[in-house]
């Protein structure tokens, strides 16, 4: 996912969903050494499990059979990580909330069990308080 400046803001990190170029990445400069940050699991799994749902929603929205750019990285980012097929079940526009929420968290929950994040919390939080 591509990283902007986030400007004129207090939030540490926002999204920007851009028809043309796609789910973008903000981050607040003013967060100090925040690139070193954004290295760290705990960091992203603050982060980025909320941003790929939204961008999820957003490709649901905006995907169009045999196009181009932005939908098929992400595309490719839901194959590679559910597998092979799982494009082919990505809700229509007409289909419930409910199924649509449905598929988003399915994949949510692959990525954030991928990457432990849980476990990298806990390992953090036992750290801090020694």
């Amino acid at each position: 996912m591509p990283v902007v400046d986030l400007e004129n803001s207090n939030a540490i990190w926002d999204i920007e969903l851009s028809e043309e170029e796609g789910p973008m990445l903000q981050i607040n400069r003013k967060v100090l050494e925040v690139e070193i940050k954004l290295l760290t699991k705990v960091w992203q799994s603050l982060i980025l499990p909320m941003a790929i749902k939204r961008s999820l929603e957003f490709l649901i929205l905006h995907r169009e059979d045999g196009g181009e750019g932005w939908q098929v990285r992400w595309e490719s980012f839901v194959e590679d990580l559910c597998g092979s097929g799982t494009i082919n079940s990505i809700p229509r526009l007409e289909d419930s909330k409910q199924e649509k929420e449905a598929w988003v968290s399915d994949i949510i929950e692959s990525f954030t069990s991928r990457n432990n994040y849980i476990e990298h919390i806990n390992l953090e939080t036992d750290q801090d308080l020694e």
